[in-house]
């Protein structure tokens, strides 16, 4: 016994098939009409029914369901009943139509295919063949869908830890990389402190020390940000204080950067106090790092300027550079950790700052955008804050 389809009538059979014949329509593949026993289809249907994770239909050129069977078609919301007689374009989507309709007319054309196909939410393996001729052409097609969902969805959560596996051990690596510098250059101020009695090498001395220090403090601080960002627990300290004096101090924080690359820094800030309520050592750390980024991207005798607007609902700053620019198709990738669009390691940073200054933005309810012309033309990054972040998103000291 064998499962036919018998394309005049419409309907399932089994062709019944006596060894002692050895005839064949040569243009249907068919066995004689003699030999075709029409079969009721309840026990075809039951066992396909009981498919677990799958379906078998059965299509005419038009691509109109002739027959279907399997729990697969109950899993989207189907039945068997319901998708008799109908077409693919009634019960689908167009995008996933003209997309299975290519594998389709494979089958059509006398061709096995067999592809992938994701609908409902499911994942599918599905393969199309032809089932029967009129004529010297395909008639029916058999499509069998099994969902492999299960299967698909531990190998996406595999794929996803080992990007975090890779994402930590990139952090470790940079982070090493980042803290050599500085710790070399305190070595060599430690050592002159040490070895020299002369005033002005030890004060050179101690102010090396001191910016090295920074570097680690902000180092750090991006550090233990970014983890507690990615793992969801960065929490606000909110707090009543003057923006406007925040700015200045993060900006005397970060102005030894610009002296050493000669850079022209330049300040506008409001006379007035602007008074907000937020985490300062977090807006203080987004000011920061938006200035350290303008200051590493831009050359000896360029320009970085500060300006501060208060604005109704809160205040914007405005850290505009002179720098190499950023190319329009890296001004998204730039917010993603470890990214620098483009840029090279050597000019350092671990590649957190931008994007935790933006985490931080948003959990203050404002935002960190990035705009430039292109490459070489500078770029400029704008820090909307509001007085006061939503509702809910923060926690009051």
């Amino acid at each position: 016994m064998i499962l036919l389809l018998n394309p005049t009538a419409g309907r399932v059979c089994f062709a019944s098939i006596d060894r002692r014949a050895r005839g064949y329509h040569s243009d249907t593949l068919l066995p004689r009409p003699r030999f075709l026993v029409p079969f009721r289809t309840s026990l075809v249907d039951t066992l396909l029914q009981r498919l677990p994770n799958g379906s078998v239909s059965v299509f005419d050129r038009e691509y109109r369901y002739l027959w279907a069977a399997g729990a697969g078609l109950n899993a989207v919301g189907l039945t068997s009943d319901y998708v008799l007689g109908r077409f693919l374009h009634e019960l689908f989507p167009p995008d996933e139509v003209a997309l299975v309709l290519e594998h389709y007319a494979r089958a059509f054309a006398g061709h096995e295919d067999v592809f992938e196909l994701v609908t409902f939410g499911r994942h599918y393996s599905m393969t199309a063949s032809p089932l029967s001729w009129i004529d010297g052409a395909v008639a029916t097609i058999v499509v069998v869908a099994q969902d492999i969902t299960a299967l698909v969805k531990p190998a996406e959560a595999v794929e996803s830890l080992q990007a975090v596996v890779r994402q930590k051990d990139l952090l470790l690596a940079t982070l090493g990389h980042e803290i050599r510098n500085p710790l070399g250059a305190m070595r060599m101020a430690v050592r002159l402190v040490r070895d020299s009695e002369e005033r002005s090498i030890r004060e050179h001395a101690r102010a090396v020390l001191e910016r090295q220090m920074d570097v680690l403090e902000r180092l750090v601080a991006d550090m233990l940000g970014g983890i507690a960002a990615q793992q969801g627990t960065l929490q606000l300290q909110l707090e009543p204080f003057d923006l406007t004096e925040v700015v200045a101090a993060s900006i005397e924080s970060a102005r030894h950067l610009c002296d050493q690359n000669r850079h022209v820094l330049d300040v506008a800030l409001p006379e007035a106090s602007v008074p907000v309520v937020a985490d300062r050592m977090r807006v203080q750390q987004v000011v920061s790092n938006l200035l350290a980024n303008a200051a590493r991207y831009t050359p000896e005798h360029g320009t970085v300027s500060v300006c501060m607007r208060e604005e109704r609902d809160g205040a914007t700053i405005t850290v505009r550079d002179t720098g190499q620019g950023i190319a329009s198709t890296d001004l998204a990738a730039i917010f993603q950790p470890f990214t620098r669009g483009g840029r090279p390691r050597e000019d350092g940073g671990i590649g957190l700052g931008l994007w935790l200054a933006r985490e931080i933005a948003v959990r203050h309810g404002g935002t960190v955008d990035a705009h430039s012309e292109g490459l070489g033309q500078g770029a400029t990054f704008t820090f909307h804050l509001p007085r006061r972040p939503p509702q809910g998103g923060a926690h009051l000291s």
